[in-house]
């Protein structure tokens, strides 16, 4: 014990104590997530503990050798570094922090603690900063202008107007706005489905269309060439790949992003495989306790991560002589494994607001056509409207396994010249995301609907412009798969009505869809306008729709 310092040892033992650091107390010649110099007694200098599902408030106050600290994506919600003097890099990202003073940082350069819940930063008293990563807080101001070494500034996803960077005369990355102008998409499917032909596709068809398309590639690809063995026996070296699966996706991810918000154009990013489809990998209680221990939730790494999801089903549901092994050296699944991994894959993803299914039914080159179709919808590219069916069902049974079930909040601004505008919130289990979307027709049979997602302070703020005329739509939406069709099934709170109703995309004839035996068809409303939302949330449309009698 005496050949480290003291202080240090104690700050360290505390966070065992308090703060749930996996550690054992007082054997510093244990803690591999700390580096020490060689003084006497050994002073720290640097301390590795991210994604260690640290909670509370953690002090770190008086140590004034420590140079580096990474703590990001934990569960704090507080971190003192008080006379931390002699600290230089910083990162905090990815907790619960609704504070954070750095006032006695002054040799801080590197600071990232983006996503969490600052309200005010302080940086005045950080003239060395080089680094600053605050995107996605709450902050409403930013004074950078003492800050005169900055290379890089992401301010993003705040309330931040305007920041002043007339100081900062070496900036190079600065990045001040909502992410409009970056999509992301996770291109999945089952095994041979053709997700390589569909990216290759994808890349000519946008930069043709003057976006700055990035292809990520498949993580699990990368780890396998790397010798990892994802079909181990050995349940600790399994869960503790499948641990730096996930931190690796979403770190790639995010640094695409950063790439992405450089660019002079707008930008896709197409994720070959994404968060969620590792759940189709492992059993349900490995995944829980591993997103459990990250911090993290379903609705965080399945909604709010991605625009968009396309699933590709395997060539061993409708094209099976099709389905091979040949071409991919970690494809090893028979076609009934094939198509068990397309099942798991599609139950990982149900639940994304905007899951489509590209099947086999229509061959190679019309799934093909169908990706195409899908991203260019997500990007706002007019297209031909396709066919959204919609019913007034009754629910007799049990409905298919893996469906589930979110909550919806939707609100109609006031309209916008000729857009329509609204507002959803939508999550589980207290969690949620949110979203404001404009439709605008176009002649013909095109149109033009963009989706963005914003803060919860902006959807707060933007709740002020709802129509008077009419009321927040608040209902239950099970999403389920039956026969490779996608269902979303919406039971209405607000207002309350006597029937449910039941949509599928891309259904261009009732023929074609085959419904699930627990379905019972009351009505096709697919072209009754009386079943909008946007017609169900006026006020004087409520008791036309309860006293409406349903044919059967």
């Amino acid at each position: 014990m005496d050949k480290y310092d003291p202080a240090a040892v104690a700050a360290i033992n505390k966070l065992i104590a308090d703060n749930g650091l996996r550690a054992t107390p007082d054997a510093p010649i244990t803690w591999n997530f700390a580096s020490w110099n060689n003084d006497t007694p050994r002073q720290i200098v640097k301390l590795r503990l991210s994604w260690e599902n640290m909670t509370g408030e953690a002090s770190f106050a008086g140590l004034t050798t420590l140079q580096g600290l990474y703590c990001d994506n934990n569960n704090l919600t507080g971190l003192d570094v008080a006379n931390c003097v002699g600290l230089q890099k910083f990162n905090c990202a990815n907790n619960k922090l609704s504070k954070l003073n750095v006032t006695c940082c002054s040799a801080l350069q590197e600071l990232f603690c983006h996503e969490n819940n600052l309200s005010e930063l302080d940086v005045s008293k950080c003239p060395e900063l080089q680094e600053l990563y605050c995107n996605a807080n709450n902050l409403s101001e930013l004074d950078v202008t003492k800050c005169t070494q900055l290379e890089s500034l992401h301010c993003n996803d705040n309330n931040i107007v305007e920041v002043d960077v007339s100081k900062c005369t070496v900036l190079e990355d600065f990045y001040n706005s909502i992410v409009e102008n970056i999509t992301k998409i996770v291109l999945t499917g089952g095994p041979c489905a053709g997700k390589t032909t569909a990216l290759s596709r994808i890349i000519e068809k946008f930069t043709d269309k003057g976006y700055f398309v990035l292809a990520l590639p498949e993580a699990a690809s990368l780890f396998n060439q790397a010798g990892v063995n994802f079909l181990t026996d050995d349940r600790r070296l399994f869960a503790a790949s499948e641990k730096a699966l996930l931190a690796f996706q979403t770190s790639m991810e995010e640094h695409f992003v950063r790439i992405a918000a450089a660019a002079a154009r707008p930008a896709l990013i197409v994720c070959d495989r994404g968060t969620m489809d590792i759940a189709a990998y492992m059993p349900q209680e490995d995944w829980n306790a591993l997103i459990d221990d990250a911090g993290l939730s379903v609705v965080e790494l399945r909604d709010k991560r991605y625009d968009a999801v396309v699933h590709m089903t395997t060539a061993a549901k409708g094209a099976e002589q099709f389905y091979t092994t040949a071409n991919n050296a970690s494809r090893t699944e028979d076609a009934e494994k094939a198509r068990i991994l397309d099942d798991k894959l599609i139950a990982a993803w149900t639940g994304h607001p905007h899951l489509r299914i590209a099947d086999n039914a229509s061959g190679f080159d019309g799934k093909i056509n169908r990706v195409i179709a899908e991203i260019s919808a997500v990007l706002g590219i007019p297209e031909p409207i396709e066919t959204e069916r919609k019913y007034v069902v009754e629910i007799t049974g049990d409905l298919p396994a893996n469906s589930v079930e979110t909550e919806i909040f939707q609100t109609y601004l006031m309209p916008d010249g000729n857009e329509e505008v609204r507002l959803r919130k939508r999550g589980q289990n207290g969690h949620y995301i949110y979203f404001l979307t404009r439709k605008r027709a176009l002649h013909g049979a095109n149109r033009v609907e963009t989706e963005r997602q914003i803060t919860a302070t902006e959807y707060a703020q933007l709740l002020a412009q709802a129509d008077p005329e009419r009321t927040t739509i608040h209902k239950r939406r099970t999403c389920f798969v039956w026969e490779n069709q996608y269902f979303e099934l919406d039971a209405f709170v607000n207002p309350i009505l006597p029937f449910s109703l039941l949509e599928i995309e891309d259904a261009q004839n009732h023929e074609d869809i085959k419904f699930p035996p627990c379905v019972r068809i009351l009505e096709d409303v697919t072209d009754n306008k009386e079943y909008y939302n946007s017609n169900l949330a006026r006020n004087n449309q409520k008791s036309k729709i309860k006293n409406r009698k349903v044919c059967n």
